[in-house]
């Protein structure tokens, strides 16, 4: 019997599987990171406390049908809300008080679908818009973010145009601004400006 009991553990430890290798956690590279810190933090933190974010694996990233980034094709989806002013100025913010933009029917529409557009006064008018990007940027997902306007000139004045766009995080501190050189506009057809910001900033924005 005893011999039996040698046997049949003799099975078992041929039968056992290896142990799981050795997991040796990776540093984080800091400012090149993609993804999210905490606050007040340059690097993620290693160890095995719950307070420590480092990962070493991830089902998603190993899923063969989530390897490919989640994408948004150009155009698919304007977030701004009343976008040619088809609600007059509703949301936007006139930066320049004693000029403000108007809307009018347009003569030559952008689009199809576009009856209106934003016009200036002859002298230089500013406003904006604050965007909520949460709806669309996914945690740890790498995004590319940008920001575009179509413009044309008035008849009866020389125009520029200069579009000015700034990434921000959930207190709306400013994480990378980026504007355009002033642009001549065309008085006769509409022409596309547009920013695209830094991968590397997109994962920490919200507006």
């Amino acid at each position: 019997r005893v011999q039996e009991q040698q046997q049949q553990q003799q099975r078992q430890h041929r039968t056992r599987p290896p142990p799981p290798p050795t997991l040796n956690a990776i540093p984080c590279s800091g400012t090149t990171c993609p993804f999210p810190k905490p606050d007040n933090q340059t690097h993620h933190s290693n160890g095995s406390i719950k307070h420590n974010e480092q990962v070493y694996s991830c089902a998603w990233c190993q899923s063969a049908s989530n390897r490919h980034p989640h994408t948004e094709e150009p155009g698919s989806k304007n977030l701004i809300p009343n976008r040619s002013g088809q609600h007059q100025l509703r949301g936007w913010r006139q930066l320049n008080p004693r000029m403000s933009w108007t809307v009018e029917h347009s003569d030559l529409p952008v689009n199809s679908t576009t009856a209106v557009n934003f016009v200036s006064s002859f002298q230089p008018c500013v406003m904006s818009h604050v965007v909520d990007l949460t709806p669309i940027l996914k945690p740890n997902c790498p995004a590319t973010v940008e920001v575009a306007a179509y413009f044309m000139g008035r008849t009866d004045c020389p125009s520029v145009f200069r579009l000015e766009g700034v990434l921000m995080d959930r207190t709306k501190h400013p994480l990378q601004k980026l504007t355009t050189e002033p642009l001549q506009a065309p008085s006769d057809c509409w022409e596309r400006a547009s920013l695209r910001f830094d991968r590397g900033v997109v994962p920490h924005a919200r507006y």
